[in-house]
């Protein structure tokens, strides 16, 4: 093909480098592959934080359902028993004034704490309600 070219006997050498004009897009590239990256990291450790939110939801309510039982129903019940006998044994005048108020006070004292109790597993009963997004027991 020595004589079809517009220079006879031509011989040409070429040396190719890469340059970038046609390839300039690779710094986007790897910032969106970064950018997918740190969103999967961040999912994760959302993933991670509402699982444990859930479990602790979940022991919260274990433990104040251990603490208010049907146990302390009939102990309720008893004590307010016990206080309308108080209570009438104090209309009788079978116990002084000051017997019934420092009985009053302590039963005053417990309701208090039975209260809160009960308020306790509302609460444990809502918060793992609200850290599953769904009604799973009913207040």
């Amino acid at each position: 093909d020595k004589n079809s070219s517009y220079a006879p006997n031509y011989y040409g050498l070429q040396i190719g480098l890469p340059l970038p004009f046609f390839n300039r897009n690779q710094g986007n590239i790897k910032s969106a592959t970064y950018n997918i990256k740190s969103q999967e990291s961040t999912l994760k450790s959302s993933e991670a934080r509402l699982k444990n939110e859930v479990v602790s939801a979940v022991r919260q309510y274990q433990l104040t359902q251990e603490l208010f039982s049907t146990q302390q129903t009939t102990f309720n019940e008893q004590y307010d028993k016990l206080f309308n006998n108080m209570l009438k044994s104090f209309k009788e005048r079978q116990i002084g004034l000051v017997e019934f108020v420092d009985f009053f006070d302590t039963y005053k004292d417990t309701k208090l704490k039975l209260l809160q109790q009960q308020n306790s597993l509302q609460k444990a009963i809502a918060d793992l309600n609200f850290a599953t997004g769904t009604t799973i027991i009913k207040p």
